[in-house]
Parts: structure tokens; sequence; C-alpha cells
């Protein structure tokens, strides 16, 4: 799974308080690297979120298998 480092975590809330002041008409502006920085952690912070979702999901799914045959062995021993 994709994680972002603490300096890349920080730099991204860093330009995400940046450009909620730019938007909310402050008097802060975001440079045009700034905002492909902004782009870049976002796509990895997604990146990470999408990871992990799809790591709990073969999880559940083994855990799901595993109910499925225990329920079975125990229906096969009861008959």
């Amino acid at each position: 799974m994709m994680t972002l480092s603490k300096a890349d975590q920080d730099q991204l809330d860093d330009l995400k308080a940046k450009l909620d002041r730019a938007l909310a008409g402050g008097d802060d502006t975001l440079t045009d690297r700034e905002i492909d920085r902004l782009g870049e952690l976002r796509a990895k912070e997604r990146a990470g979120i999408i990871a992990a979702a799809e790591q709990r999901q073969q999880r559940d799914s083994v855990r799901g298998v595993s109910r499925i045959a225990l329920a079975l062995k125990r229906a096969h021993r009861r008959s």
C-alpha cells in the first residue's frame, strides 16, 4: 500500500489549506508548480486509499470463503 510520508502529508495539508483560502477569496494564490504538486500528492493519496480498499476486499473475500467452507463442513457433519 502506498502511503504518504509525513513530509508529503504535511505539504498536502498546507497546499489544501492554501487552495481553500484562495477559493474563499483570500489573497493566497497557488503557482502552477504548487498546483502540479497538489495534483501529484492527491494522486498518491488516492492510490493509497484504493490499495487499502483492495487489500481489505481481498481479506474479506478470504474470510467469506473460510466462513462458507466452515458452514459446509458443519452441514456435512450433521448429515
